[in-house]
C-alpha cells in the first residue's frame, strides 16, 4: 500500500536563513522611487526625502510636502538631499536647488534660507547636502560650495570655504556629509577634498587626504558617508570602499571590493552607512546592494536585488540608510524605492534554519510532524505524503501514499515503528522494510478501531498505545492492534470523557493522561481508575479553560501544564494548595499573543515557549509574561500553522505550516520586545484640520467650540504589521476605564458638553506591547455665551428681578383687566342692543322692500291700465272709424291722430322699460347707458350733468354693471329731488380689479349721520338700497356731505370676485 523511495542525496542540510526584506510604500506612495535621505524624528516619525518632495510616514499613511508655486510657505524645492531635526524640534530640509528650509510642524509652513550673492551672511549656495547640530545649538550646513555655520538666534550664516593658499581651510568646497561625534568634534566629508576635522578653539580644519605614498591614508578623496560606531571608531564611505579611522593616529584601515572574495565589500562606491546589531555595520553601495559588515572578522555579507524570496533590497543602488530606534533598517534606493529590514526579521533569521522541500513535492502543507531516536524528522502532508528528513546530511526518504488521505499525527513507538494517524485510520509503518498495516473501523469487529479520523497517538511510559479518534473517542490498543479499552462520553456519568472527538494527548509526570477534545475542553484521565475530570469553559468565569476546542498540550521542564486552544489563546493549569488542578490562567492577544488560535506548543532551553498560531509564531517568557511575535515579514513561510504540527529534534524546533516548515534553533536568546510610541497624528474639526502652537502629537491643550465635532487619529510608530495594531482611549480622569477601539485608529466626539477633558490614548504594537501617549491632551470645549457662568448668573438675577417685576405688573394687569372686562361687558351689552336695533331695521327694510315691490307691481298695473289701456282703446276706435269713413280728408286726420297716440304709447313703454332695466346697458355698456339716461334727466331737470368714463370700463360683469347703474341712478335722483344743485359730476373708473363709481353735486348737502340713521330705520330707502346693493357684491360704499357744501357719493365694486 505504501512504497518507500530513497531520494537522491546531495541536498544540503538545514542552512542559515537570509533575513526577509519588505518593500514599503510601493502602492501607497508610488512617487517614492528614488529615496535620497531617511530620518527619524524625536517623536518616532519617519521622514523621507526624494526627488518628488518631502514625505512623512507614520506606519499607516504617507503625507507628501511638495513645492507649490502659488504658496510661498511650501517647500522651496522638491528634490530633498538631507534632513535633520534640531534640539528645538525644528525639522530642517536641505534641497538640491532651493537652499535650506525649516519646517514649522504646527503650521506645516516652511521658512526659507537662500543664497544671496549680495549678502555675505546668507547661505553660501542653494544646493544643501548635509546638516548637523553641535553642542552649542549651532547648525552646520554643508553645500556644494562651502560649509556654513548658522546662528539660530540671528539667522545669519558664517561661511567656511576651501582656499589652497590658506592653511587650516577645508580641502574642498563640495560638502557631502557631516558628523558630530561623541567628543563634539565636527567631521566634514567632501567630494574631492578628502575628510576635514574642525578645531573649535582655533577655527581651523585638519584635512585628511588620500596619498599613494601613504597606505594608511584616506582611501579616496571623494567622501560620501560618515558614521561613528559604539566604540568611537569613525567609519568613512568613499568612492573606493570603506575606511575605518583611528582618530588618535590619523591612520585609516581600508576595506575594498575584491571580485574574488565573496566575503569582501560588494562594490567600491560606498554611499551610506548605518549602525547595525552589536558588532555590525550596514554599508550601502551604489551598484553592489547592501552589505552587513562584521567588525570583529572584517568580513561582509551581501544582500542583492536578485536574492531569492525577498531576501535583498529592492535595488542594488543603495543611497540612504537609517537604523531607527526600534532596530529596523530602512534602505533608500535609486529607482527601487524604500525597503525595510525589521529587527525581528534579523532575529528570526539568526534563530532559524532553512529546510528545502524535496524535489517534486507538490503539497507543502505540513499537517503533522514526528521524530525517531536517530533524530530523523518525520513529515506528514495533507495529501498522504510521509517523509523522513535527516538534518545531519540533508537526505530524504519518501513514503508514497494515497493522495486522498491526509496524515494528521505521527508517533514513533518502542518497537521501532511509526504510527501515523490519517483520515482513514491508523497506519503502522516499519521504516526498515517499508511494510505498512492499516487499522481502521470495522462495524463487524468489536475490537477494531473506532470510527472517524485518527488525530493524535500516544505511547505512555508503560508502553501502552493510546489512539484518539474523531467520533470514536479515546482507545487503548494491545500490541496486536486490537482495542482493549474505549473511553467515550456516557450519559449521566460526569467521570466519563466530555467529548468523543479527541484532538490532543499528553501523559504528565504523575501518570495522568490529559485528553484534549474538539468540543468538550480538556479531561484529566486517571488510567488506574479510568475516571476522568472534565475541565470545560464556564460562562462568566475567567478562571476556567478559555475555549472548548483544545489543539495542543505541553508539560514544561518545571512541571507546568500548558494548553493551547482554537480561539481562547494559551492556558496554564494552576495547582491549588491541595494539589488539585482546578484553575486556568489565560494568555491571549490582549497580553501580546500573535493570535488566539494556538496550534502547537514547544519549550526552548531557557524555559520560554514557542507557540504556533493561525496568525504567526509567538515566543512567550512565562517568567515575565513577555511575548515576541514573528510574521511572514520576518521570514516565516506562512502565518497559518497546522494544529499539533510541531516537534523538537536535537537542537531545532520544527513547526508545520500550510506552506512548508518553519525551523528555529533552540537556545536562541529571547528577543527584547520594546514598546512603540503611540501618538496623535491629526486633529480635525467640523470644517478643517485643527492646528495649535505645536503639531498634533506634541499638543498639550486644544480648544473646541461647543457643538463642533472633534476627530482624533492615532498611530503606533513601530512600522511593522499595521493589521495587528490595537488602540484604546479614555476621556476623563486617570482612573477612568479604557475604551477599546480594536484596530480602528480614529475616534470622533460629536456631543461633548462644555468643560475641560483629559484625553489619553494607548496603542499596542505587533509584539503585543502597549504604550500610552506621552502626555494627556487637555480638551476645552468652549461654551457659547448663553452657557457661560456669568450669563447664567445674569439670567438668574434677571429671572428673579423679572419675577418680582412680573408679579407687580401682573397685579396691575389683573386690575386693568378687570376694568377692561367690565368695559367689555358694557360694550357687549351695547353691541347686543345695536344688533337688536339692526335686526329690527333689517326686518323693517325687508317689509318695506316687499311693500316697495308690491307698489312697483301696482305702479306697472296702473300704467298698463290707466295709460296704455285708454291709449289702445283710442287707437281701436280710430281704426274702426277709419274703416267706416270714406272721406279722404277725414281718414287722413284719423290716421294722423292714431299715429300720435301710438307714438305717445311707445314713448311711455320705453320710459317704463328704462325704469325696470335700461336696454343700453346690455347693448352699449355702462358708460353709454349712463350718458343716455343722464342726458334725459338733465333735459327734464335743467341741471348740468357731466359723465366721465372711457372704454376700459366696458366689458364688466353684468352684476357689477347693474349695481353701478342703479347707484348712479338713485344718487342722481336724490340730487334732483332734494339737493337743489346746479351741477352734478358722475365718474366711472376702473382701477386694477375694482370699479370706482362717484356722484358729486354742489347742492345744499345734508347731515350724513342723521340721514344714515334714518335710512337704517327704513325711512330712507334710497340710501339704504345703494348700501345693500354694494355690500351684496362685497364692495365699499361711502357718503360725504356737509350742509351747504354739496354731497359726494362713492362706491368701490370688486370685479374679480364676481367674474
Amino acid at each position: 500500500m505504501i512504497l518507500v523511495a530513497l531520494l537522491s542525496g546531495g541536498l544540503p542540510a538545514a542552512r542559515a536563513v537570509d533575513p526577509h526584506f519588505e518593500r514599503v510604500g510601493a502602492d501607497a506612495a508610488p512617487r517614492l522611487e528614488i529615496v535620497t535621505t531617511i530620518y527619524q524624528d524625536r517623536s518616532g516619525f519617519i521622514w523621507l526625502g526624494s526627488r518628488e518632495g518631502l514625505t512623512l510616514y507614520d506606519g499607516n499613511a504617507f503625507t507628501l510636502f511638495e513645492h507649490d508655486a502659488a504658496d510661498p510657505n511650501s517647500i522651496a524645492d522638491n528634490a530633498i538631499r538631507t534632513l535633520y531635526e534640531d534640539r528645538r524640534g525644528n525639522l530642517w530640509a536641505g534641497t538640491n536647488t532651493g537652499g535650506l528650509d525649516r519646517l514649522d510642524l504646527a503650521t506645516r509652513a516652511f521658512h526659507h534660507f537662500r543664497h544671496d550673492a549680495d549678502d555675505p551672511s546668507s547661505l553660501s549656495y542653494d544646493s544643501v547636502y548635509a546638516i548637523v547640530e553641535d553642542r552649542d545649538g549651532v547648525l552646520w550646513v554643508g553645500t556644494q560650495r562651502g560649509l556654513n555655520r548658522l546662528d539660530p538666534t540671528t539667522g545669519r550664516f558664517q561661511r567656511f570655504l576651501a582656499d589652497a593658499s590658506r592653511p587650516g581651510t577645508l580641502g574642498g568646497d563640495y560638502v557631502t556629509c557631516l558628523l558630530v561625534d561623541r567628543s563634539e568634534r565636527l567631521w566634514v566629508g567632501t567630494l574631492g577634498g578628502g575628510l576635514g576635522l574642525y578645531d573649535r578653539a582655533t577655527g581651523r580644519f585638519t584635512v585628511y587626504r588620500h596619498s599613494d605614498a601613504r597606505p594608511a591614508s584616506l582611501g579616496d578623496d571623494a567622501v560620501f558617508a560618515l558614521l561613528e560606531d559604539d566604540s568611537g571608531g569613525i567609519w568613512v564611505g568613499t568612492n573606493s570602499g570603506l575606511d575605518l579611522m583611528d582618530a588618535a593616529t590619523g591612520r585609516f584601515r581600508h576595506f575594498r571590493h575584491d571580485a574574488k572574495d565573496p566575503a569582501s565589500l560588494s562594490y567600491p562606491l560606498v554611499t551610506s552607512l548605518a549602525s547595525g546589531p552589536p558588532g555590525r555595520i550596514w554599508v550601502g553601495t551604489y551598484g553592489g546592494g547592501l552589505n552587513e559588515h562584521d567588525v570583529a572578522t572584517g568580513t561582509f555579507r551581501t544582500f542583492r536585488r536578485d536574492a531569492p524570496e525577498g531576501t535583498g533590497p529592492s535595488d542594488d543602488k543603495v543611497i540612504s540608510l537609517l537604523t531607527d530606534r526600534g532596530g529596523t533598517l530602512w534602505i533608500g534606493t535609486w529607482g527601487g524605492g524604500l525597503t525595510r529590514l525589521r529587527r525581528s526579521a534579523l532575529q528570526f533569521a539568526s534563530a532559524s534554519a532553512k529546510v528545502p522541500a524535496p524535489a517534486g513535492l507538490a503539497d507543502l502543507d505540513v499537517s503533522s510532524l514526528g521524530r525517531d531516536p536517530q533524530d530523523g524528522v518525520w513529515i506528514g502532508t495533507g495529501t498522504g505524503q510521509l517523509l523522513r528528513f535527516d538534518a545531519a546530511d540533508g537526505s530524504w526518504r519518501r513514503f508514497l501514499g494515497d493522495a486522498k488521505v491526509a496524515i494528521l499525527g505521527i508517533t514513533w513507538t518502542r518497537d521501532g515503528g511509526i504510527c501515523a494517524g490519517t483520515t482513514r485510520g491508523l497506519v503502522r509503518l516499519d521504516p526498515r522494510t517499508g511494510k505498512t498495516r492499516l487499522l481502521h473501523y470495522d462495524p463487524h469487529d468489536a475490537t477494531s478501531l473506532g470510527p472517524g479520523y485518527v488525530k493524535t497517538i500516544l505511547e505512555d511510559r508503560e508502553g501502552r498505545l493510546w489512539v484518539g479518534t474523531g467520533e470514536g473517542g479515546l482507545q487503548r490498543l494491545d500490541p496486536g492492534g486490537r482495542v482493549i479499552e474505549r473511553f467515550r462520553p456516557r450519559a449521566n456519568e460526569p467521570s466519563s470523557l466530555s467529548d468523543d472527538y479527541i484532538t490532543a494527548l499528553l501523559e504528565d509526570r504523575r501518570g495522568t493522561l490529559w485528553v484534549g477534545t474538539r468540543s468538550g475542553g480538556v479531561n484529566a484521565l486517571d488510567p488506574r481508575t479510568n475516571r476522568a475530570v472534565r475541565y470545560q469553559p464556564v460562562p462568566g468565569r475567567t478562571d476556567g479553560i478559555s475555549h472548548h476546542t483544545v489543539t495542543s498540550i505541553l508539560e514544561d521542564s518545571r512541571g507546568r501544564l500548558w494548553i493551547g486552544t482554537a480561539g481562547g489563546g494559551l492556558n496554564r493549569v494552576e495547582t491549588t494548595a491541595g494539589g488539585e488542578r482546578a484553575r486556568f490562567a489565560r494568555f491571549t492577544t490582549a497580553e501580546g499573543l500573535a493570535d488566539n488560535n494556538v496550534m502547537a506548543i514547544l519549550e526552548d532551553d531557557d524555559g520560554s515557549l514557542w507557540l504556533s498560531t493561525k496568525g504567526g509564531l509567538s515566543r512567550f517568557d512565562p517568567a515575565t509574561g513577555a511575548f515576541s511575535n514573528f510574521l511572514v515579514a520576518d521570514g516565516l513561510p506562512s502565518v497559518e500553522f497546522e494544529p499539533g504540527s510541531a516537534i523538537r529534534v536535537g537542537s531545532t524546533l520544527y513547526f508545520g505550516t500550510v506552506k512548508w516548515l518553519a525551523a528555529v534553533a533552540a537556545g536562541t536568546p529571547f528577543p527584547r520586545a520594546d514598546t512603540s510610541p503611540t501618538v496623535i497624528t491629526s486633529l480635525r474639526g467640523a470644517t478643517s484640520e485643527l492646528k495649535g502652537e505645536r503639531p498634533a502629537w506634541g499638543l498639550e491643550h486644544l480648544e473646541v467650540p461647543y457643538g463642533d465635532w472633534l476627530s482624533l487619529e492615532l498611530a503606533v510608530l513601530d512600522y511593522s504589521s499595521e493589521q495587528r495594531h490595537a488602540y484604546a482611549y479614555r476621556l476623563g480622569e486617570a482612573r477612568a476605564d479604557w475604551v477599546s477601539l480594536g484596530g480602528r485608529r480614529a475616534i470622533t466626539f460629536t456631543d461633548l458638553a462644555p468643560g475641560t477633558y483629559e484625553f489619553s490614548a494607548k496603542g499596542r504594537n505587533y509584539q503585543g506591547m502597549w504604550s500610552e501617549t506621552a502626555h494627556p491632551l487637555r480638551i476645552t470645549v468652549v461654551p457659547p455665551f448663553w452657557m457661560t457662568l456669568w450669563f447664567r448668573a445674569c439670567v438668574v438675577l434677571g429671572v428673579v428681578g423679572s419675577a418680582v417685576l412680573m408679579h407687580r405688573v401682573r397685579t396691575a394687569a389683573l386690575k386693568k383687566r378687570n376694568r377692561e372686562l367690565l368695559e367689555l361687558h358694557e360694550q357687549n351689552e351695547r353691541a347686543r342692543e345695536d344688533l337688536n336695533r339692526a335686526y329690527e331695521r333689517l326686518r323693517l327694510l325687508a317689509r318695506r322692500l316687499e311693500v316697495a315691490k308690491e307698489e312697483e307691481r301696482k305702479s306697472i298695473a296702473r300704467e298698463l291700465h290707466d295709460e296704455l289701456g285708454p291709449t289702445l282703446t283710442a287707437v281701436v276706435i280710430n281704426l274702426q272709424l277709419l274703416k267706416d269713413s270714406s272721406d279722404p280728408e277725414r281718414r287722413a286726420r284719423r290716421i294722423a291722430d292714431t299715429v300720435e297716440i301710438v307714438d305717445r304709447m311707445v314713448q311711455r313703454v320705453r320710459d317704463l322699460s328704462l325704469d325696470l332695466r335700461p336696454p343700453l346697458l346690455d347693448e352699449m355698456g355702462l358708460v353709454t347707458a349712463l350718458r343716455g339716461y343722464l342726458e334725459t334727466q338733465a333735459e327734464r331737470s335743467g341741471v348740468e350733468i357731466e359723465v366721465r368714463g372711457d372704454g376700459i370700463v366696458e366689458g364688466l360683469p353684468p352684476e357689477v354693471e347693474i349695481v353701478a347703474f342703479r347707484v348712479v341712478q338713485e344718487a342722481v335722483t336724490n340730487v334732483l329731488r332734494h339737493a337743489g344743485a346746479s351741477r352734478v359730476v358722475v365718474a366711472v373708473e376702473r382701477v386694477g380689479e375694482r370699479l370706482l363709481v362717484s356722484v358729486e353735486d354742489d347742492g345744499k348737502g345734508f347731515d350724513t349721520k342723521g340721514r344714515l340713521e334714518t335710512a337704517a330705520t327704513g325711512k330712507a330707502l334710497g340710501l339704504l338700497g345703494m348700501q345693500e346693493r354694494v355690500r351684496m357684491l362685497d364692495g365699499e360704499f361711502e357718503i360725504e356731505s356737509v350742509p351747504g357744501k354739496g354731497t359726494h357719493v362713492r362706491a368701490s365694486l370688486p370685479l374679480e370676485a364676481v367674474a
